[in-house]
């Protein structure tokens, strides 16, 4: 439990009084942080934390990025100021940092008590200055850059959204080849951004955050007070990505609500069942649900309508608020995300097809979705199924048998064992993942 301590029971050292609030020194919240180096960053992070009133998390990263969003977006050139000498505190070096009106950190340098690999997420996006917008696929990236995934370019007042993965991979391809990378433990080629090339990173949450104080966009607002209401979930626990996040939206633009922590997603998606029973959401509609299924570019003979529909109308995760579609999305809280990048290898052995009983869907909602899995495949044993693209999240349950086509891989760590891989890309041609007990009852 947080205590409330005297900011001289902190003992702050003196050179940090220059960027101290003074609405902090009457009061200030103390909570353990197991990431600062010493006690000048353990002093320094816990007393902006209480100025910022921020629920401190395990990452610095993160909880870095959120204190200077919040503290620029409300502090102006003094908190520019705080911030900067944070930075030098941090880092040895200061950089130019700032939050544009909607609340997206522009910087080109973030300060950390530790490396900033991993203050990227997953959900999070991040435009380079070339004006390429590219989602986080990962929650932890090699040293040299951000694995990421291009979906977006704007120039000037124009804007082109990436529909097909092909389109987006051939514009990487046709004009900054360097953002593509062979990483070898990958056994495939990414993009990965460097972090010197980022100049606005995109967070769901504080996006959010912000938007709630401004009380704008009023569908975004509202929305998110809804699900509050029917799931029992606070707004903190919630963020904004997608088109909404990266100024992309139209009338007609879904609103991707992601939710962070793990066992909030269960509840999330009851807040949406419990908010079409009671009125508050609506079901979505068969033309709704065909205009999705177009948009995915689904190949038919490899997934059909009838088999999409038959799934998503059990998954609780899509609905419509004031003749808006929303869908939630799982986001890991900070103390969730286990190791970081390279503990793991891949190597890829070929395509196959797998019958299989699902063990345990528990991170089905998680990105990537996995499920773990007892079947065979090529002749190798196959534990776990896992899919990067959202078409197959929360697709399959416990005790279902399950047909799937995909990827297999050979995943090292402290043991080796084989996975099924799923949506390499987000249409995943020849590559689906059935539950065969919902096929049967249709039958």
């Amino acid at each position: 439990h947080a205590s409330i301590l005297s900011l001289a029971a902190l003992s702050i050292p003196t050179k940090l009084a220059a960027f101290v609030p003074e609405s902090v020194c009457s009061r200030i919240v103390s909570t353990p942080l197991p990431f600062a180096q010493d006690s000048t960053q353990l002093s320094a992070l816990t007393t902006i934390t209480a100025a910022t009133e921020l629920p401190v998390r395990a990452s610095t990263t993160e909880l870095s990025m959120e204190i200077v969003s919040l503290l620029l977006a409300s502090g102006g050139r003094a908190a520019e100021s705080r911030i900067l000498a944070l930075s030098s505190l941090f880092t040895g070096t200061t950089a130019p940092i700032r939050v544009n009106e909607i609340g997206v950190v522009e910087t080109k340098i973030y300060f950390s008590a530790r490396s900033s690999a991993n203050m990227f997420k997953v959900r999070d996006f991040i435009e380079t200055a070339q004006g390429v917008l590219f989602s986080v696929v990962s929650y932890s990236h090699p040293s040299f850059g951000i694995l990421s995934y291009p979906r977006a370019v704007r120039t000037g007042a124009d804007k082109l959204k990436f529909s097909r993965s092909a389109d987006a991979l051939r514009f990487i391809q046709s004009h900054y080849p360097y953002f593509l990378s062979r990483v070898p433990i990958l056994d495939t080629t990414v993009c990965v951004v460097p972090k010197y090339s980022v100049i606005r990173h995109y967070i769901p949450g504080v996006f959010l955050e912000t938007v709630l104080r401004q009380g704008k966009p009023r569908i975004i607002v509202e929305l998110a007070q809804a699900l509050s209401s029917t799931s029992g979930l606070s707004t903190d626990h919630m963020g904004i990505t997608g088109s909404y996040l990266v100024g992309f939206q139209t009338s007609s633009s879904d609103v991707d609500v992601v939710i962070y922590g793990l066992a909030n997603y269960p509840r999330a998606k009851g807040g949406v069942k419990k908010g079409i029973a009671d009125g508050t959401f609506e079901e979505l509609s068969k033309e709704d649900w065909i205009t999705i299924y177009r948009r995915r570019g689904i190949n038919p003979s490899d997934y059909s309508f009838s088999e999409f529909l038959r799934h998503e109308l059990r998954k609780h995760n899509r609905a419509k608020f004031r003749g808006h579609t929303f869908d939630v999305l799982s986001c890991r809280s900070d103390w969730e995300i286990e190791e970081g990048f390279g503990h793991e290898t891949y190597s890829r052995v070929g395509e196959a097809t797998l019958k299989c009983k699902v063990v345990d869907a528990h991170l089905s909602g998680d990105y990537p979705a996995t499920y773990e899995v007892r079947g065979r495949a090529m002749g190798l044993k196959i534990e776990a199924v896992v899919s990067y693209t959202h078409t197959y999240v929360d697709q399959v349950f416990d005790g279902e048998l399950a047909l799937c086509r995909g990827i297999v891989e050979r995943v090292c760590d402290r043991r080796c064992y084989y996975r099924l891989l799923i949506g390499s890309t987000r249409e995943a041609p020849n590559q689906f993942i059935k539950s065969l007990n919902l096929m049967q009852d249709e039958l």
